[in-house]
């Protein structure tokens, strides 16, 4: 996302969440800080600081990167908020990391499974 793109976002309201600097900046701390990240379905599932959370990265960046599960339990809408471009920013860079890590993965393990024999 560029800042055109964000500005424009801004401008006609087209962010699915109100933007809160908590989030943001705990968003940025758990990015940089986390225990564990990975891929699952539709979100990033963090460790962090003892709380497992999954932040939603699919329908972006309408709304990207609100908390959408706190501890396996659903985050109540009016506490899902937007994070800052640069979170969202730092997040997608992360995103593309840990989807290239996995896709790498499964081609390994793909090409491991036709050849069982070594």
């Amino acid at each position: 996302m560029n800042k055109l793109s964000h500005v424009i976002n801004l401008t006609f309201g087209l962010y699915g969440r109100k933007f809160d600097k908590e989030w943001s900046d705990y968003l940025i701390e758990a990015i940089e800080n986390h225990d564990e990240a990975k891929v699952v379905e539709h979100a990033i599932m963090f460790k962090f600081n003892g709380v497992k959370i999954e932040v939603w990265t699919s329908n972006k960046f309408y709304s990207y990167g609100h908390a959408y599960l706190l501890n396996d339990k659903m985050v109540a809408r009016d506490c899902q908020f937007r994070p800052s471009l640069k979170a969202m920013e730092k997040l997608h860079a992360l995103e593309l990391k840990l989807r290239k890590e996995a896709d790498s993965k499964n081609r390994d393990d793909f090409i491991k499974s036709l050849n069982p024999n070594q």
